[in-house]
């Protein structure tokens, strides 16, 4: 193991913050929970 992130995990990641963003005028009717959601 050397410690890096697995590179689907950063593409999924990357992928799930894309679209919290692309909601933006509609999160009062947009719950996103856990670790993401605290980045966000």
């Amino acid at each position: 193991m050397s410690g890096a992130p697995d590179l689907l995990y950063v593409r999924a990641r990357a992928a799930l913050l894309d679209v919290a963003e692309a909601l933006d005028e509609q999160l009062d009717a947009v719950v996103l929970v856990g670790a993401q959601a605290v980045y966000h």
